[in-house]
């Protein structure tokens, strides 16, 4: 969210604001997916494809998650931005020139990183021009309101939002749990469930889980395999109904 931020107040507000995860693309296809590939390079490339360094050209490209790039694509990731140019799969050495503001996260300790020859030194060099250290969010909890009304307006998608009475933002700022917010928008441990522009409060939720419980109470009832002892009674009612209609005819 930062750097969406930085992005729309700065002079590249304008241009193309790219963000990509490098610990959720697989590595055999995160060089593919920032510098592209040529039709044929490779099984597959059926067609030609423009990487995310390209589709950030004059705006903003959000590396997330830094710290878990291959060593291969730290090394790519070096050469684009001490020579500004990169060069798609397939490019046979075609280089082409970008323009874009670069920034990076991670939640792992990068000096400890270079020590275990696990994160490149001049890599790191070049991405902490300016650099800036995130507290956690449970070390910042006056964040939650605003990142709840934020969430609950993306994820309406053009619908009413809803909205969380005192009551229930109460609760969550006494909630001990490790909170998480991750770049891409989902944050761990806070659900945000569209209910058509209504206040949104614990015992409102307590209530719909009462229900819920109710509901599927009846529906095994009403379910022979959830009711053996009654689908038996029924197996024997008629031997009970013989038995009554012979004491009758005695």
């Amino acid at each position: 969210m930062l750097a969406k931020w930085i992005h729309q107040k700065s002079h590249r507000s304008n241009c193309p604001y790219v963000a990509v995860s490098c610990a959720a693309i697989p590595e055999s296809l995160i060089e593919s997916q920032l510098f592209g590939h040529e039709r044929g390079s490779f099984t597959g490339a059926n067609q030609k494809r423009i990487g995310l360094f390209e589709r950030a050209q004059n705006g903003t490209l959000f590396l997330d998650e830094i710290g878990d790039a291959s060593p291969e694509v730290q090394k790519k990731l070096l050469r684009a931005l001490q020579e500004r140019t990169i060069e798609r799969i397939g490019g046979a050495g075609k280089p082409i020139p970008i323009s874009a503001r670069i920034i990076s996260a991670t939640n792992k300790n990068l000096p400890e990183e270079i020590k275990k020859d696990a994160f490149r030194e001049d890599l790191y060099q070049r991405l902490k021009a300016v650099a800036f250290r995130i507290p956690p969010l449970r070390k910042r909890r006056k964040d939650l309101p605003l990142l709840i009304e934020a969430f609950a307006e993306k994820y309406a998608e053009g619908g009413k939002p809803v909205q969380f009475s005192q009551e229930a933002l109460s609760i969550l700022f006494m909630l001990r749990v490790p909170w998480k917010c991750s770049g891409s928008g989902k944050c761990d441990y806070m659900r945000v469930d569209i209910c058509g522009g209504r206040r949104r409060s614990p015992r409102a939720s307590a209530g719909r889980d009462e229900a819920e419980r109710r509901r599927r109470q009846r529906r095994d009832r009403s379910s022979p395999i959830g009711r053996p002892e009654r689908r038996g009674r029924r197996a024997d009612e008629p031997a009970r109904r013989d038995k009554a209609a012979g004491a009758d005819d005695d």
